[in-house]
């Protein structure tokens, strides 16, 4: 897979909530452990990592998962779920590094599902859509975390419903944090591009 990869980790102050006996970020945290050694293996000249909420860290060239799981434990929930604004920053950092490396990228991103504003986060990622020539040359992966009603709506709405809002490709997968822990690295990525 010569691919980037880059992890968006929501660390918004509903992760703290509690989600079958341990809280979200728990539930985060288990699910980043699952595939760091992958997305390592998989991209080995570095791997993006966001943390967000209210605002977003960017950490560039994460080369271990040490260095990944240290990042996480820096790091806690508190804040609003602006999940537009690093997606408006994950796009545009791929677009540049893309324009120079030609490198398609998965974005990974886990979290409880409930953004600010689900219309903004609707736009950043059909303008995303509409700047690809194939979908596999950008794609994205929610990984939920929790068991939030409207947020697994929003997070379908994300897998099925952005051609009818416009979308040029389909680029966005969605998977629980169960469903993901059941499959092997290589069907996540594949599940990303051919949803």
């Amino acid at each position: 897979m010569a691919r980037d990869f880059t992890l968006v980790i929501d660390k918004s102050g509903s992760m703290s909530a509690q989600s079958f006996q341990r809280t979200r970020w728990r539930e985060a945290e288990g699910a980043v452990r699952n595939i760091a050694h992958s997305v390592i293996q998989a991209d080995p000249d570095g791997v993006t990592l966001y943390f967000f909420s209210s605002s977003f860290h960017k950490y560039d060239n994460i080369r271990s998962v040490a260095g990944i799981e240290n990042l996480f434990a820096q790091n806690s929930p508190s804040g609003t779920t602006a999940l537009d604004r690093v997606l408006h920053d994950v796009i545009e950092d791929h677009f540049q590094r893309f324009r120079n490396t030609k490198k398609p990228e998965t974005v990974l991103i886990i979290t409880d599902g409930q953004p600010d504003s689900q219309e903004l986060v609707f736009k950043e990622i059909i303008a995303a859509s509409k700047r690809i020539d194939r979908s596999d040359q950008l794609s994205f992966s929610f990984i939920q975390v929790g068991n939030d009603g409207a947020a697994e709506r929003f997070l379908k709405t994300l897998d099925n419903g952005l051609k009818s809002k416009g979308a040029k490709h389909d680029i966005v997968d969605t998977q629980t944090s169960s469903e993901t822990a059941k499959m092997d690295f290589a069907t996540l990525v594949y599940k990303s591009l051919h949803s």
